[in-house]
């Protein structure tokens, strides 16, 4: 009898100490690795305690090591609260049910503008060079999503140290072509270095980048992070993010599930492993082929 009453003592022991494990689990704030290790945790990790105080719960501010990895873990849905671009978002909107919960001002664009004046349309790039930042950026993305037959596509040179960089790249013979954000075209090159350059193609206007939350966060949590970034035009912990890719912003502004809608396609159709049911990821279980799998 008595040992009866310790394994039940025990028991509910453990099942106390397994609840409150669950409650305590830490969420993963995360973000593209744009930065260092330590630059991102300076930048992310102010927010990740700030946070933490709003939820009543821990959040964990985790700087993935390469961009395979981040898309890898995004994947796997091992991020709960994320600031990035908008392909990503669509994407983890259509496959992970996650919620936008505010983003930057303003929209994306770009220009492809090429040196070479015997080139007039986007196909003449076939098997040309062009500047970018390799995929998953959108730079890359936005321009491969005109050539839609992978053995007719630009060959694109991926360039280090963003837009700067790749005008350096592009004037300095590297590439007949290269992807500029417009902003960055209109506001920051002169009229001298546009000499010998000329607009060939402009995309469509893309919402910014933003923070979502993914579908472990309650409805009530979701509300809170939402009024907070909305709410923090002078906060000292968000700001630093706003300023860092939007500097004349003022704050956050609110963001919607319907204008990221059809963005995920610019990943499921321009970069090996981003479709629904990618084969490699059944590789490792033989018995399970896609054909099942999308069963």
């Amino acid at each position: 009898m008595f040992s009866k009453i310790i394994r039940s003592w025990i028991a509910l022991f453990l099942l106390i100490c397994s609840g409150s494990a669950i409650a305590a689990e830490s969420l993963i704030l995360t973000a593209p690795p744009r930065e260092s290790a330590a630059a991102g945790q300076k930048l992310y990790g102010p927010l990740a305690k700030a946070l933490s105080n709003l939820l009543g719960q821990p959040v964990t501010y985790v700087h993935p090591k390469t961009w395979i990895s981040y898309s890898i873990d995004m994947r796997k849905g091992k991020y709960d609260i994320v600031f990035d671009g908008p392909q990503f978002e669509s994407w983890r909107i259509a496959h992970q049910n996650a919620v936008p919960l505010a983003r930057l001002p303003g929209f994306l664009q770009f220009y492809v503008a090429v040196s070479d004046p015997k080139i007039t349309s986007m196909e003449q790039l076939i098997a040309k060079r062009v500047c970018a930042i390799s995929s998953p950026n959108l730079t890359s993305l936005v321009v491969l999503d005109q050539f839609r037959d992978p053995a007719r596509q630009p060959i694109m040179v991926n360039v280090k140290g963003g837009m700067p960089g790749i005008y350096k790249a592009q004037t300095s013979g590297k590439c007949v072509a290269a992807i500029y954000r417009t902003n960055f075209y209109n506001g920051h090159l002169t009229d001298d270095q546009k000499q010998g350059l000329h607009i060939l193609f402009t995309s469509a206007k893309i919402p910014n980048q933003g923070f979502s939350a993914g579908s472990k966060l309650s409805q009530a949590q979701v509300s809170k992070l939402s009024d907070y970034m909305l709410s923090g035009k002078s906060d000292p912990v968000l700001m630093p993010i706003v300023k860092r890719f939007s500097k004349n912003a003022t704050g956050l502004i609110g963001a919607n599930a319907a204008e990221y809608k059809g963005y995920n396609a610019l990943l499921e159709d321009n970069v090996w492993g981003w479709s629904p049911n990618p084969i490699w990821e059944h590789l490792a279980d033989p018995g399970k082929s896609p054909q099942k799998a999308q069963q």
